[in-house]
């Protein structure tokens, strides 16, 4: 059991699941971006064996019910699984909390080197590995990358003794971005009104491409994405869009912007400073082709 809204790397082994003949039930979400617990609890029954939930949407940032839908999940004897990846580093995450019995995070999120990560697993589960072997107390074999475990448990450390400046730093940021963008006519912020995390705003623009929107504020020398990186490139409306209701027109102009433990006012302040003007150019240039 899963939502409609989770990453890729989720949905995928849904669908290869599928394909080995599992049953896997997917919840929607609300036009808010947040799953309905109570529709996800409604499809846990005595022979469900997974709830595989996301902590934080890695395209709106829009917080899951995770500790409510994991205690229906242990309740009916499933184990709960929580992709807390886009939450570390920005969130206090307490598994036990959660009430989660696994729960995965990546180094890239905090800094760390990229291709490392971390699996927290409650005492008492047993998993068997897909990659087998003695490491890792049997449950992935494979000689461990020492340098960049390490290298992510210092970005741990760090992140964590700098979590509270960097939370009310991450939303003075956000804040200042969205009363400026949404001054822009035919804007809308996807997922307003919901718990978000503090860093990501989400925006979809009326009339526009938003793979047009990125190039040409990369050309100007800011970096944001018109969706999940991992799916760059992509000309479908987001799954996390359609999961919602935005309209595909809505949703193809759609731009994510992300601020980091690097990122200043003055970052703020030029993109503010040069959007209106992208935007109306590639406004007019779209009534041009049309």
């Amino acid at each position: 059991m899963t939502t409609r809204i989770e990453h890729d790397a989720i949905r995928v082994l849904a669908g290869q699941l599928r394909r080995r003949g599992l049953e896997v039930a997917e919840a929607g979400c609300g036009a808010d971006g947040a799953a309905d617990a109570a529709a996800v609890k409604s499809l846990i029954d005595g022979a469900t064996s997974v709830v595989s939930v996301m902590h934080a949407n890695n395209e709106t940032g829009v917080l899951q019910p995770c500790a409510e839908v994991f205690a229906a999940a242990r309740a009916a004897g499933a184990l709960a699984h929580c992709d807390a990846v886009q939450s570390l580093g920005k969130l206090k995450l307490d598994a036990k909390a959660l009430g989660a019995d696994l729960v995965a995070v990546s180094g890239h999120k905090v800094n760390a080197p990229k291709g490392v990560g971390a699996l927290y697993v409650r005492r008492g589960v047993r998993l068997s590995p897909l990659v087998t072997g003695h490491q890792e107390k049997n449950r992935r074999g494979g000689t461990e990358n020492v340098a960049s475990i390490v290298g992510f448990g210092l970005a741990c450390e760090l992140a964590a003794r700098e979590l509270s400046s960097a939370h009310a730093h991450a939303l003075a940021l956000r804040g200042k971005i969205e009363a400026g963008v949404l001054r822009l006519p035919g804007v809308r912020l996807n997922g307003a009104g919901a718990a978000r995390l503090p860093n990501t705003s989400h925006f979809s623009f009326d009339g526009l491409d938003g793979h047009h929107l990125v190039v040409a504020l990369d050309l100007e020398g800011v970096c944001v994405s018109s969706g999940p990186a991992c799916s760059s490139g992509a000309s479908t409306p987001s799954h996390v869009l359609t999961a919602m209701g935005v309209p595909p027109e809505v949703a193809t102009g759609s731009l994510r912007v992300s601020t980091g433990w690097g990122s200043t006012d003055a970052d703020a302040d030029r993109l503010l400073k040069i959007l209106p003007a992208i935007v109306q150019k590639l406004r007019a240039a779209a009534k041009v082709a049309a």
